[in-house]
């Protein structure tokens, strides 16, 4: 039965900036559907009303990863023992490792202003942590919302799609994972390696999508394709000699959501937060999670998961999703997957609101409350009746998280395995020159709805999102302004985003298309990599990509694997808007002028070049002189180079500088000048850790008296404390 009024009742208290925490709608809205035992209320409620901790995690695989951990570990120690004399102080720090977070690369810190002013140690590794974190060396990221990559079980040589992918730290990790090797592999150094597989991370509006590229680029990953479509249309992809439709292993599913969950991290929300929130966002969360499905490979798997506490967006739509799967579809036990961290099973029962009206059923609403309260918001029927103690079961799987079980935020995650196709399937495709219309009709007939999910660009829906329940901010999203509105994944795909399109090309068909009629080359690569010692074979050019339309000089080019480049050409003449392949590569300096190789790629191109001296210093610690434009440093000469310049500024030095060594002003001065270069050390490798096989590879500018190497000023921190080991030697050198 309908039912209106509950409880009243709420506590508030004064956030950062001024703003007043706490809600009685929030109250009377969440105590009414019983997200938590009553008993745990005040507990849930309490810790909703503080700060939230933060939380950062180490990024796997790289020069920097077992540095990184042991100097964190020798951090915590030393700043804890300084704070012996003052007992009542070292109470309000804490300091611990994320114990349920893979190989303990995850920490949780919360240190008062009051303790980082009395305690020089720690003051310095927070300074430490900010600029490690500007150099793509550790992600600052919410600790449950590490728990959906984690759940996805990505593994080399998938293909993965991360539909709702920016601002980028969940995108990471599903490149991490890619990058380790396979089970039973020889290989147990990820970073000595190109990994296998992709990740196409897309965002609906271009300015998040430019953002994501921004935070990723210190992973440096071939493996991985930005996009930009609406999540909701995103299109198919569909081989361009054979026609056949492609397929995902893995899809990660991370919605725009009304956020709650994160209230302890913006408590600006609290002054936004209302009753109808959910209801204007499931909508586009069901027709996120069906394309996902549509998407998904049969056996493949995906995680459908939201920053918000409302059974709304969360079971709901699972319910939903479940009700038209049938047995295609089947919610994963996941009881047994990182046990360390306290949930919840998901609710079985909840109600919907609208304008003071509890309803239970769909059957309770009537007239214009129908246009905004849709059958898909409530849950399935009582246990006892047929076929639904499954459903029970199932909505049970997923997992709900909250603040006052680990010290967290909150979140909401489902691992769902697709065993057949999915009923929707069946409907036709959108073809390369369909439009955005035909195929969001296409999807609505297969919701039960009569279409109407998918209309959202039409005025009754414009007109719902006024009171039913606007965006109201995607705070989840790391990175962003408080309380910024998301309602980018609202919108229809823009027309043009759906046309056919060729953004990239490869390095050989430009190469082919500027050569010659007699057949001889055009010049181009030997301006590109014949300085570096690259050799134009048919396997690098594959790799390497140009934007269209073609010029004879382009400004930029891309390295990406093996496996997206193969992606590319299948892709075809899908709808793919693409706006990112691989990681940047080569930089043109002007116009006519040489290029000069770019850090991201570098890595990935040192083994492809051939040079004597790099094959011989590969397994030796010697310092051999490089030819050409290759020159091998050891690590302490590179220590020195670092140090080097102006702070804030790229390493500068002149090639007759007496503090140099000997040898190394030699090397340097045999570079052709006015042209680029890479200077190459080996990692560094006491410990015996995964950087021990790694060498570091950083591009550089040989001028008329003297040499840059082209960094920028974060990076050229992070390495000179990975070559120093000790970060107050790393300030006083660099900075």
């Amino acid at each position: 039965m309908a039912s209106s009024g509950v409880p009243h009742g709420g506590a508030y208290e004064s956030g950062p900036g001024g703003n007043e925490r706490g809600s009685e709608d929030f109250v009377r809205y969440y105590q009414a559907q019983r997200i938590v035992p009553d008993d745990e209320w005040e507990a849930f409620y309490g810790r909703l009303l503080t700060d939230l901790n933060t939380t950062f995690r180490i990024v796997s695989g790289t020069l920097h990863t077992d540095f990184l951990r042991s100097f964190v570990e020798d951090c915590r120690r030393d700043a804890l023992e300084s704070l012996t004399s003052d007992p009542e102080l070292a109470k309000e720090v804490q300091f611990t490792t994320i114990e349920w977070y893979p190989d303990h690369l995850a920490y949780d810190v919360a240190i008062p202003r009051p303790v980082l002013r009395k305690s020089p140690a720690l003051k310095q590794f927070h300074e430490f942590l900010v600029k490690q974190s500007e150099a793509g060396t550790i992600f600052r990221q919410e600790a449950v919302s590490m728990v959906p990559p984690l759940l996805l079980d990505v593994r080399s040589g998938h293909t993965v799609l991360d539909m709702c992918a920016a601002p980028g730290s969940k995108t990471a990790q599903l490149i991490e994972a890619l990058s380790k090797p396979p089970e039973g592999s020889a290989d147990s150094n990820s970073s000595n390696r190109e990994p296998d597989g992709c990740v196409v991370a897309n965002d609906g509006e271009s300015r998040r999508a430019h953002m994501l590229i921004h935070h990723l680029r210190h992973l440096s990953s071939p493996n991985l394709i930005v996009t930009t479509h609406s999540a909701q249309f995103f299109p198919h992809l569909f081989d361009a000699s054979t026609g056949e439709r492609l397929f995902f292993d893995r899809i990660l599913c991370d919605v725009p959501c009304t956020g709650d969950g994160t209230l302890r991290k913006a408590p600006s929300l609290w002054n936004r937060w209302h009753l109808h929130m959910g209801l204007g966002l499931h909508k586009l969360q069901l027709q996120i999670l069906r394309r996902g499905l549509k998407l998904l490979k049969t056996g493949g798997r995906l995680v459908y998961s939201t920053c918000s506490f409302n059974p709304i967006e969360n079971e709901a739509v699972v319910n939903a999703v479940l009700d038209e799967a049938g047995e295609a579809l089947e919610v994963v036990d996941c009881s047994d997957e990182l046990t360390e961290l306290a949930r919840r099973p998901g609710l079985t029962t909840w109600q919907v609101l609208w304008k003071d009206t509890w309803y239970s059923t769909f059957d309770e609403t009537q007239g214009r409350v129908r246009r905004k309260v849709k059958p898909s918001m409530f849950p399935p029927p009582p246990p006892q009746e047929p076929h639904a103690s499954h459903r029970h079961t199932q909505l049970r799987r997923c997992l709900r998280f909250f603040p006052h079980l680990s010290n967290t935020g909150g979140f909401f995650v489902c691992l769902l395995e697709k065993r057949a196709a999915m009923p929707w399937d069946s409907f036709p495709d959108q073809a390369a020159t369909s439009s955005t219309t035909e195929d969001a009709v296409g999807e609505g007939q297969g919701e039960g709805e009569g279409g109407e999910g998918v209309t959202i660009d039409t005025e009754e829906n414009e007109n719902e999102n006024d009171d039913g329940g606007a965006v109201e901010g995607d705070e989840e999203r790391e990175g962003e302004r408080e309380g910024e509105a998301s309602t980018s994944e609202a919108q229809p795909a823009a027309k043009d985003s759906w046309r056919s399109q060729e953004d990239f090309m490869s390095l050989k068909q430009l190469v082919q298309q500027l050569s010659s009629a007699d057949g001889r080359p055009c010049g181009l690569w030997d301006r590109i990599g014949m300085p570096f010692g690259l050799p134009a074979d048919g396997d690098l050019l594959d790799a390497l990509f140009v934007r269209t339309p073609p010029s004879d000089a382009p400004k930029k080019v891309w390295y990406a694997s093996s496996r997206v480049g193969q992606l590319l050409q299948r892709i075809g003449k899908s709808p793919y808007k693409i706006i990112s392949v691989g990681c940047p590569a080569f930089e043109r300096v002007s116009t006519g002028g040489p290029y000069r190789m770019l850090q991201h790629a570098a890595r990935w191109l040192l083994p492809r070049i051939q040079h004597p001296s790099i094959a011989a210093a590969a397994a030796e610690d010697d310092v051999a002189k490089g030819t050409q434009q290759v020159v091998r440093v050891g690590r302490e000469e590179l220590g020195l180079l670092l140090a080097k310049g102006e702070a804030g500024k790229m390493p500068r030095v002149s090639m007759k500088d007496e503090s140099l060594p000997e040898g190394l002003r030699g090397r340097l001065e045999s570079l052709t000048r006015e042209a680029p270069f890479l200077a190459v050390a080996r990692g560094p490798d006491d410990g015996g850790g995964e950087a021990a096989a790694m060498s570091i590879v950083l591009p550089g500018w040989c001028g008329r008296q003297n040499v840059e190497l082209m960094l920028d000023d974060n990076t050229r921190y992070a390495l000179h404390a990975l070559i120093h080991k000790h970060t107050s030697k790393t300030q006083s050198q660099v900075e």
